[in-house]
């Protein structure tokens, strides 16, 4: 199938119009590019339904194509945490669970590929799920410290710093050596724009590039994709974020995200628990997601919020 980034290209080169919704609020996030072919449209569509699909854990009758499931995971499906497409929400509540975020956890050292040495009993991601004879790890909860803050003008406004715990640990406390790092789910429309833009120009922009493993190549390349640029490429962001979150395997990542001392976790899997047709699917789906265009340029509010933006190096 000729790639998508072609079309986005070609998008690019037509304008912002052939690029951005003006779809409402409700669905702004879910709409594809213009100009998909009825081969691209058809990939587009499968690639939504997986994205919104709940795994199983299986054998399933109803869903045999969706099996698999854990034996660690933090939701049953990708939209659970990227809600319509968007962000996840921090929790509204003191002491609430981290339902749609990733508690990400790591110790002194590096991995083998460079990247950040994984918590020996816990791994790299805190999974609060299990599949039955599989504990779940425990929960992050987030606190909130209020306090005030004046502004330059001389009002004064009230915020909250948060602060990260976690709760019914499995197998014991992470220890004072752990980092702890809680994210956020991220919106997951424009990333294919993303994808389409030359290593030159994002290096003559940035201040500390990072350079990554590629699993496909065994090479290290630049790394643009997940919160800290950690993934080179859409296809490998999306198959670790299957594997970590929902536990679902691919040709890319053919093991089980177990912690190094889980052995219960690791379970025997004799091939790909998510298919590289379903993979491309999805790919392919998230690579065309069009971002929203901006939306009440005339508000006095947004102008003002415009010249902040550039004023503070935002841009």
């Amino acid at each position: 199938m000729k790639r998508f980034g072609v079309l986005l290209c070609a998008a690019m080169l037509a304008g912002a119009a052939r690029y951005e919704t003006n779809s409402p609020a409700s669905e702004a996030f879910i709409q594809p590019i213009e100009g998909l072919d009825g081969e691209h449209a058809a990939s587009f569509r499968k690639g939504s339904g997986i994205f919104r699909q709940a795994w199983v854990i299986g054998p399933s009758q109803d869903h045999p194509d969706f099996v698999g499931l854990g034996p660690l995971y933090n939701r049953l499906s990708c939209i659970a945490c990227h809600v319509k497409n968007g962000r996840g929400a921090a929790p509204d509540s003191e002491n609430g669970v981290a339902r749609t975020m990733a508690a990400r956890l790591s110790v002194e050292g590096k991995d083998a590929p460079g990247g950040p040495r994984v918590h020996p009993d816990y791994g790299a991601q805190l999974n609060p799920e299990g599949v039955p004879g599989v504990a779940g790890e425990g929960q992050a909860v987030v606190d909130y410290a209020g306090f005030d803050v004046a502004l330059s003008d001389g009002a004064t406004v009230r915020l909250r710093r948060p602060t990260l715990a976690f709760r019914n640990l499995a197998y014991g406390p992470l220890g004072p050596e752990t980092k702890t790092s809680l994210r956020n789910a991220p919106p997951v429309f424009g990333l294919g724009l993303l994808e389409s833009v030359a290593d030159a120009e994002i290096l003559a922009g940035a201040g500390r590039p990072n350079f990554v493993f590629t699993v496909e190549t065994g090479q290290r390349t630049l790394g643009r994709f997940g919160l800290k640029a950690n993934q080179p490429n859409l296809k490998q962001q999306i198959a670790n974020a299957f594997v970590e979150d929902i536990g679902i395997t691919s040709s890319l990542f053919p093991a089980e995200s177990c912690a190094p001392t889980r052995s219960e976790c690791r379970r025997g899997v004799s091939t790909p628990e998510l298919t590289d047709a379903q993979l491309d699917a999805v790919v392919n789906y998230i690579r065309a997601l069009a971002p929203p265009a901006r939306r009440n340029l005339d508000d006095p509010r947004v102008k003002d919020g415009d010249v902040l933006f550039h004023d503070i190096g935002c841009s």
